[in-house]
């Protein structure tokens, strides 16, 4: 399920010190190929062709899986990889997990720091040593981030915005729309808009 593909495959990216700051250079033999994979996204974007919806998932997955294999193997990129680092890691890994099985809930900063055992405070250092934002933002993204992809599947609840917001953990529908509009650059309305003319250009079923 989601929990399982989130730990083989999302979590080790996102939780990787090695990976907090990447500069992608095409005479670096680690980045190069991550390199030319995200200028071959930017010309499919610019290009609209049929189907390059599709090629972007593609190259998407396969930037993802440049960066998992770096993840894996962080000292080729001889970046030094502390006790801290590692303890950040592992203690990062549970938060993301418990995130995302009570996002739609009414979390607390006390509750995502008791599921790792930990302080408040250590809890907010430690996503900002890992992550560089506080257990709070990342929980916001995450929520924002579920309502797309259930807009994107057209799923019910995404027929109305309030019921979209609080399906994902929002009590307030403004406020869904302002965290909204500052991570996506645009409004719920005006993204599931996107969404639609773009089934429509491409003849499939509208959610």
């Amino acid at each position: 399920g989601q929990t399982h593909m989130s730990i083989k495959y999302l979590t080790p990216v996102l939780s990787s010190p090695a990976l907090h700051s990447l500069i992608l250079h095409k005479d670096n033999p680690d980045t190069a190929d991550i390199l030319s994979d995200v200028k071959s996204g930017i010309s499919c974007c610019r290009s609209g062709h049929f189907g390059y919806e599709l090629e972007i998932k593609s190259i998407l997955c396969r930037i993802w899986y440049r960066l998992l294999l770096l993840a894996d193997t962080a000292d080729s990129l001889n970046l030094p990889q502390n006790t801290q680092a590692a303890i950040d890691n592992d203690r990062i890994k549970q938060a993301i997990l418990f995130i995302e099985e009570k996002h739609m809930d009414a979390l607390t900063l006390d509750e995502i720091a008791a599921s790792i055992h930990v302080s408040k405070s250590e809890c907010c250092r430690c996503f900002q040593r890992a992550l560089g934002v506080t257990p709070f933002e990342y929980l916001m993204k995450y929520r924002i981030f579920e309502s797309t992809r259930k807009m994107m599947r057209g799923a019910p609840v995404a027929a109305s915005i309030s019921t979209l917001a609080a399906s994902v953990g929002f009590n307030s529908p403004s406020y869904y729309n302002k965290l909204f509009k500052k991570y996506m650059n645009c409004t719920p309305t005006e993204y599931k808009k996107s969404i639609q003319n773009r089934a429509k250009e491409n003849g499939q079923a509208i959610p």
